[in-house]
């Protein structure tokens, strides 16, 4: 954990905050096994920056992700690793703010519709891993995978097996 002071988040569950505009609050959770983190903030006002085990102070000049108070990264973006993210909300056009802040994710079973996709190579921290055609296409692997559950989820269960046993293998 590099950053000590920042409040402990725990999947799914929901943290109340308070902030006043140019103030940070910093948290923090620790994600052992997931394909998918998801970060919401339910107010708007306030900006949302996260980091990775790299970014433990993200901010407005420096964070891994910064994409409004709502959304998802997933393990094949180029910057995801397991371990602690941390998350800043910043006071932006309110005086103060009241907000809900949640951080889930999905199990790497959870969202397995395909075969696995391997990890890349280890790293030092704040280098790249290299891009290799076999790591684009299964980020885009993926992400068509992430968008046909979300589809297949509207449809009974019926609907799902037969889906699977016609399609299964085959990229569409």
């Amino acid at each position: 954990d590099r950053n000590p002071d920042a409040i402990q988040v725990q999947q799914g569950e929901p943290i109340a905050g308070s902030v006043t505009r140019g103030q940070c609050v910093y948290y923090k959770c620790l994600v052992e096994r997931a394909k998918m983190v998801k970060f919401e903030v339910n107010r708007s006002g306030v900006n949302m920056y996260v980091g990775n085990g790299v970014c433990s102070h993200p901010n407005k000049r420096h964070s891994i992700w910064s994409k409004g108070t709502k959304f998802s990264v997933f393990h094949v973006e180029k910057h995801f690793m397991l371990g602690w993210f941390y998350v800043c909300i910043e006071g932006g056009s309110d005086n103060k703010v009241d907000y809900l802040l949640t951080v889930s994710w999905a199990d790497s079973d959870a969202l397995n519709l395909s075969a696995n996709v391997t990890a890349g190579p280890i790293v030092p921290a704040g280098e790249d891993p290299p891009e290799t055609d076999d790591r684009v296409m299964s980020r885009c692997q993926a992400k068509i995978d992430a968008i046909m559950a979300q589809k297949l989820a509207d449809h009974g269960p019926e609907f799902r097996q037969k889906f699977q046993e016609l399609f299964s293998g085959s990229r569409l």
